[in-house]
């Protein structure tokens, strides 16, 4: 069996914790994951597996150098509510 190396993240007390607590506070959600742990975290938001990079240079990275190789969950919908549809990136270059 291979394993995978995973950032470091917070374990749920209980299926669904993260995702009612992103749903409670969003903004709130992500800085306290930040400060915890660092600008790369992973963890669990309901079934999706999720990993929240903070620092600039790491989304300029995924959005604009390499936007080709990744692609949007399913549940892309719940970021397009808190992040929008992130056009304005592409529009600019």
């Amino acid at each position: 069996m291979v394993s995978t190396l995973s950032p470091p993240g917070p374990q749920a007390r209980f299926p669904g914790a993260h995702l009612l607590a992103f749903s409670r506070d969003m903004l709130g959600f992500v800085c306290r994951l930040k400060d915890a742990y660092g600008d790369v975290v992973a963890f669990r938001l309901g079934p999706e597996r999720t990993v929240l990079l903070s620092h600039p240079e790491h989304l300029h990275e995924v959005l604009v150098r390499q936007h080709r190789a990744f692609q949007k969950g399913r549940r892309g919908d719940v970021s397009k509510q808190w992040l929008g549809e992130g056009r304005s990136i592409y529009q600019n270059l």
